[in-house]
């Protein structure tokens, strides 16, 4: 009997390793000699599991598969573990908005028209927002920084010791905080227009980024523009691990940076090499309670892709009936799905694969924001490069509609709350067959 383990994830919140005992005799996948060698080979894999939470107010988890009966081989992957909190606590110096050192923290207190020097991360993940930006059509803009924090939602209101610290600020409630004022999310909405920052020179001379957003002035206080890299800095570490995890020549496991970032290389579980798919079974989290016990509502079958999902549940809170979340919209200056009505509804959660991690965050979060039919028209034009998942609800009812251009025999939904909604026409793109929105 050979012992396997079928590896978990459920994207934001939930990491399951569950093992199993099966036994195997047969190479049935294996067509020639190459086949046979990497089966051979992998028969003696084990994997090895590290975490960490100092990095990104979240929990980062390494798992690579490899013969480790072997002491250079356990070396090696204890040094790469080194190497790899050593990157991640360099981006997260120079991006993070909590480090009043880095580059973001340093940038958000200039005044408009000034600049500063940048580090070569802090472009590159700039050079990705500016992408996202251009290919949603404005919808991923990092400058909403402004309108994130008047709604409460940045990572001085999770603080125990919080206090008000600016005018626009509410003492926090049971809930989470009093709605902001009006005359604050009409003056912020002018603060978001990430085209107005402007990043020059190159990796040679070195990278300036400048403040060209003009301030706005309510009451009397004048408000400068900000911006935050966290949509897609998690996913840029999972890039870069996965490039590392490559470059070092692992070509089995997977990595994650926090809870809604994954990066997945070929899986090397007795079942995945027994069946030769060499793939992870991806269990995407429930947005909303269903009809059983699970946390996930679906599994996808999934190798050598990025995967990131976004939703408007965990980052939230409730005040009348009505659910808010962090995922604001620059051009209205609410959380998405606030602006349709009573009973809410709309896009629950959203999740995207594709070949980069950094773009999956930028693209699942602008999803997210966008009305039915503008959404399947984009994921629609995008389905050479990423697959999506969108799940949609309405308040009145107790089932959930799943939309979603992957192949049937590679997906498999388990909580019959959530009902597959969508076809998909000659072309592969997503039919909508539901009927919670009309």
């Amino acid at each position: 009997m050979n012992k396997f383990s079928r590896i978990y994830f459920c994207i934001i919140l939930l990491v399951i390793l569950s093992m199993f005992i099966t036994s195997c005799s047969l190479i049935p996948f294996a067509s020639n000699e190459n086949q046979i060698q990497e089966y051979l080979k992998l028969k003696n894999y084990t994997s090895r599991t590290k975490h960490t939470g100092d990095y990104f107010s979240t929990i980062s988890i390494l798992r690579v598969f490899d013969d480790f009966s072997k002491p250079e081989n356990m070396k090696k992957y204890d040094d790469f573990w080194d190497d790899l909190k050593d990157m991640m606590n360099q981006i997260q110096e120079e991006v993070s908005v909590s480090v009043e050192t880095s580059d973001i923290a340093r940038f958000n207190e200039l005044e408009y028209g000034q600049s500063l020097p940048v580090s070569n991360h802090t472009a590159n993940i700039i050079k990705i927002a500016k992408e996202a930006y251009e290919l949603t059509g404005g919808i991923f803009d990092p400058t909403v920084y402004s309108l994130v924090d008047l709604w409460a939602f940045t990572p001085r209101f999770n603080s125990l010791s919080y206090k008000p610290q600016f005018p626009y600020d509410r003492d926090r409630t049971q809930e989470g905080s009093s709605l902001p004022e009006e005359k604050y999310i009409k003056g912020f909405v002018d603060l978001a227009d990430f085209s107005k920052i402007v990043l020059s020179g190159d990796e040679e001379s070195g990278y300036y980024l400048t403040k060209n957003i003009e301030p706005v002035t309510i009451d009397g206080v004048t408000y400068q523009g900000k911006i935050d890299l966290g949509g897609i800095a998690k996913g840029y570490v999972v890039d870069l691990a996965i490039k590392m995890l490559n470059d070092a020549g692992y070509a089995y496991g997977y990595f994650s940076s926090g809870t809604s970032s994954l990066g997945m290389m070929k899986s090397a579980t007795d079942e995945s090499v027994e069946n030769g798919t060499y793939r992870f079974d991806l269990q995407i989290r429930k947005p909303r309670k269903g009809n059983n016990d699970e946390n996930s509502y679906m599994s996808v079958a999934i190798k050598d892709a990025s995967i990131s999902s976004s939703g408007d549940y965990d980052h939230s809170y409730e005040i009348d009936g009505v659910l808010y979340s962090h995922i604001i919209d620059a051009e209205t200056g609410y959380p998405m799905n606030t602006l349709r009505g009573k009973p809410q509804k709309g896009i629950a959660t959203v999740t995207v694969i594709g070949r980069s991690a950094a773009m999956c965050d930028a693209l699942s979060t602008s999803i997210c924001l966008m009305e039915l039919d503008e959404a399947l028209k984009f994921a629609n034009n995008i389905k050479a490069d990423y697959k999506t998942i969108i799940v949609l609800y309405n308040k009145d009812y107790d089932y959930y509609e799943v939309l979603t251009n992957i192949p049937e025999d590679e997906y498999h939904i388990h909580d019959d709350a959530y009902r597959i909604a969508s076809s998909l026409d000659q072309a592969g793109n997503i039919i909508y067959r539901g009927t919670l929105l009309k």
